[in-house]
């Protein structure tokens, strides 16, 4: 009788084992199981890039709400040399903003953590930055320095020279030449002229200036230049 509860028992245990999807862990002290997290698929930049801007940002794909991932950079591909070793979590990404070099090649992976259960890395993927120097300040061409009153209904086209070695540009227009709180904006503009509205200005003079970017970083502004309006147009 005793024999035979005892292959009933094991029987169960092999039952019960064979229910239990592949993949799953026991986390520690928790008492049941959870499935290991996905691998992070990679993203972005794309394994070998080159050229890029030191403020590059690697990025992942979202395997699954709650989860905290670990990435790492480093200079060489045994992942040794680290220049980050961060955990986020509620985000995908990790900018180079403050730690990034030109013309060096960075090594990256991810990982991601759920309930006390980490992924397998992902694999290495690198990437190399610009060795490009950043560009020279554009020249303002329109509208002209103290020129207008332009109608504000009809908003004002601001044009500028292309800078060699520029790929985009930066404009600004404010109430004051300082630009402590320009009302008009534009970022990473491609093109050497811009047409903007002016609905925003309370003043009856306001001030513009422009700068140019690459991936070796963005230049000096230009010079200041202002016009007039005539909020009543």
């Amino acid at each position: 009788m005793k024999r035979r509860q005892i292959m009933l028992a094991l029987t169960l245990l092999l039952l019960l084992s064979s229910l239990i999807p592949n993949g799953t862990a026991t986390a520690a002290g928790a008492g049941v199981r959870a499935a290991v997290p996905a691998v992070p698929i990679q993203e972005s930049p794309a394994n070998g890039a080159t050229d890029l801007p030191t403020w590059t940002a690697v990025r992942w794909t979202l395997s699954f709400p709650g989860e905290v991932y670990r990435v790492q950079v480093a200079t060489d591909a045994g992942m040794t040399a680290l220049i980050v070793d961060a955990s986020v979590s509620d985000a995908t990404g990790y900018s180079l903003y403050y730690v990034g070099q030109k013309n060096t090649t960075y090594y990256w992976r991810v990982n991601a953590t759920k309930d006390g259960i980490t992924s397998d890395w992902s694999p290495v993927w690198s990437f190399t930055t610009t060795n490009k120097a950043a560009p020279a300040a554009p020249t303002l061409v329109l509208p002209e320095n103290g020129a207008g009153p332009i109608p504000v209904s009809q908003g004002v086209t601001l044009v500028w020279n292309a800078v060699e070695g520029a790929e985009s540009y930066d404009f600004q227009i404010a109430e004051e030449p300082s630009f402590g709180a320009a009302f008009v904006q534009g970022y990473a503009f491609v093109g050497t002229s811009a047409h903007v509205g002016l609905e925003e200005a309370y003043t009856p003079t306001v001030y513009w200036r422009v700068r140019s970017r690459n991936p070796g970083g963005t230049g000096p502004w230009s010079e200041v230049r202002a016009f007039k309006i005539d909020p009543f147009q």
